[in-house]
């Protein structure tokens, strides 16, 4: 008997992975397993909106700060094809753990160089590269740095050799406002925002007549400024007349008393 499948379920399993650029090289982690679970939280940066002021409006000062958290299971039996045939029977999974955890760490070449110049006092401390890393994700490409990265090793080899691994990690976006123009993350993040904008237009139901809706909103907003300031302008003159009406009563009640004395 000859079961179907559709397309989708012949295609191989896209798998998630890592880009790490330090200067001119460069290192793709890929993920063993795709995580089953991806987090991500999204917080605006703005100023304004007082809520005691109805005039004060908001401004986003930067893209929000946006966040993922995901889990990675490492398993040495399922031997990821960026690592050596060689390599689990001598380091286990320790080969793709440190590749991740490289990322956090300044090059050697970098600590060497900036010896020297430390010990001539022109400097007090080290400042070292950070190297590009970026998340990708199916279709998203992401440019981040890891905020936090927590691993449990499990069963281990004869060498103590971790076989198994959990790693959690945080990632936080690196977005155009965190770097400088020249920094190669700023492309990517503008690459990053561009995609998404892109996909975003597919769930809008009528593209074509945003702008007028817009234009009428726009117009209905204004009709019911103007609305307001003509009703204000006429309560202050019913206000103004009443001022004036009783002003000259007062006056005139003044005469008299004057007049009988």
């Amino acid at each position: 008997m000859t079961v179907a499948t559709s397309p989708l379920h012949r295609k191989p399993a896209v798998r998630a992975f890592f880009r790490i650029v330090r200067g001119e090289r460069s290192a793709k982690v890929v993920f063993q397993y795709n995580p089953t679970e991806l987090r991500r939280e999204l917080k605006p940066r703005a100023v304004g909106g007082d809520p005691n002021a109805s005039a004060s409006s908001s401004y986003y000062t930067a893209p929000p700060v946006e966040t993922f958290q995901l889990r990675l299971e490492i398993n040495a039996e399922d031997q990821p094809g960026s690592i050596d045939s060689a390599a689990p029977a001598q380091h286990g999974i320790r080969p793709l753990l440190n590749a991740l955890e490289l990322s956090l760490y300044p090059a050697v070449s970098d600590i060497e160089t900036n010896r020297g110049v430390l010990a001539t006092g022109a400097l007090e401390i080290g400042s070292y590269g950070v190297p590009l890393l970026v998340f990708h994700w199916g279709e998203v490409s992401v440019p981040v740095r890891i905020t936090s990265y927590r691993v449990t090793e499990q069963e281990f080899s004869k060498s103590l050799a971790p076989l198994r691994a959990t790693c959690d990690v945080s990632l936080q976006v690196v977005t155009a406002a965190d770097v400088r123009t020249d920094d190669p993350a700023y492309a990517a993040y503008i690459q990053y925002q561009t995609q998404k904008e892109t996909v975003a237009r597919s769930a809008y139901s009528d593209v074509a007549r945003l702008p007028h809706e817009d234009h009428s909103l726009l117009g209905a907003a204004r009709g019911a400024v103007d609305h307001l300031a003509s009703a204000a302008a006429g309560a202050w003159d019913d206000a103004s007349g009443a001022v004036s009406s009783a002003g000259h009563s007062v006056l005139g009640a003044g005469e008299r008393l004057i007049g009988g004395d």
